[in-house]
């Protein structure tokens, strides 16, 4: 029996597809926003980037920076469709306690007609140095559809192209957070069009 969760159910009903979601526009990119290569998170912040959301389209590497604060942004630059993004830890944190876990979510199209990507919970833990990085967890909500009297998945043959593969080479650890996750969707080239902290 499938089970459907209350999140992948109110995906289903119209109203949540239609419901608008407040975005704040995205500043124009710096130039730092796309320097080939990351910097390795071994100092603090004042105001830590949550994670980095990297790809690569064509011969060009770029990122977006998700910062910590709560709330929807779009992205910097329209258009972007790679065949695979990356998640990247932002800034490491100082802190003697473990900052709290975040939700991010990962839309495509319009505030007033979005689909949700993916949601990656994001959850820090303590560096050999002492500092705290991010995690990740990728959380895949199943796409379904009414059939009879019962709730079926969807599958790449019935029409949906959008699975999420991941192809992290990465091991999560003991809870199951990845140091970064490489996902694309059955080889398709997708694009994300804003983001919501939670």
């Amino acid at each position: 029996m499938f089970a459907l969760s209350a999140a992948a159910l109110a995906l289903c009903t119209p109203a949540a597809a239609n419901s608008p979601v407040p975005i704040t526009p995205s500043p124009l990119p710096s130039v730092d926003d796309f320097v080939e290569g990351m910097p390795v998170p071994d100092k603090p912040a004042s105001v830590p980037d949550l994670m980095v959301l990297q790809f690569r389209d064509g011969q060009n590497l770029g990122r977006f920076r998700i910062k910590v604060e709560p709330g929807a942004t779009e992205v910097p630059i329209k258009g972007v469709r790679p065949l695979q993004w990356t998640i990247l830890p932002g800034a490491a944190i100082d802190a003697p306690a473990q900052p709290p876990n975040r939700l991010v979510e990962l839309y495509r199209g319009t505030p007033q007609q979005s689909q949700l990507v993916c949601r990656i919970g994001v959850r820090y833990f303590r560096a050999r140095n002492g500092l705290w990085v991010a995690h990740f967890l990728l959380i895949e909500e199943p796409l379904v559809a009414r059939r009879g009297d019962r709730w079926v998945p969807f599958t790449a043959v019935q029409g949906d192209a959008d699975l999420i593969i991941l192809t992290s080479s990465t091991l999560p650890n003991a809870d199951g957070y990845y140091p970064s996750l490489e996902f694309g969707f059955n080889g398709q080239p997708r694009q994300i069009d804003f983001w919501v902290v939670h």
